[in-house]
């Protein structure tokens, strides 16, 4: 296979690919905006629910109003994880028809969301072959394993 068409299959997959890990990081948000909603909510616990309130924050008021915060946090986080689940599921799919170390990579970086010096210490490679060549080639082995509905199909004539 010649490296231009090598490096054409990689190009392809690499938005997928990023798609999924932004797919991670957006789940790890709103998994850190519940958790921190959670913590208020421990502290909402201990206020006196008299209606005389402390400053105007107490009261009826402060939980109603927290509690349709965590209805709206949990629903976005919900939807996401919904999205989430649906796009690191097939792409998971993929990655378990190809080559195991270019799986390990493609895990590290895009599932898991490490750094690329992380990656590299992983997998057993020095950090400049997994940026370069390795990413590459397991990118192109991505394209062939992804579902045919997102792949592109090659211009025969060019623009």
């Amino acid at each position: 296979m010649s490296d231009e068409y090598t490096a054409w299959k990689a190009s392809q997959a690499r938005p997928w690919a990023e798609n999924v890990r932004k797919a991670v990081a957006r789940l790890k948000q709103r998994e850190e905006a519940l958790q921190e909603l959670m913590e208020r909510y421990d502290c909402v616990q201990g206020v006196s629910y008299d209606k005389v309130g402390l400053g105007g924050g107490a009261g009826d008021g402060a939980m109603a109003a927290f509690v349709a915060e965590a209805d709206e946090l949990r629903a976005q986080w919900e939807g996401a994880l919904g999205a989430w689940r649906d796009e690191v599921g097939a792409f998971e799919r993929a990655l378990r028809r190809i080559d195991g170390r270019y799986d390990a990579l493609l895990t590290a970086r895009y599932v898991r969301d490490l750094p690329w010096c992380d990656v590299a210490e992983a997998i057993g490679y020095a950090e400049t072959y997994v940026r370069g060549d390795m990413l590459t080639a397991a990118l192109a082995e991505l394209f062939d394993a992804m579902p045919p509905s997102l792949r592109a199909i090659p211009s025969a004539y060019p623009d």
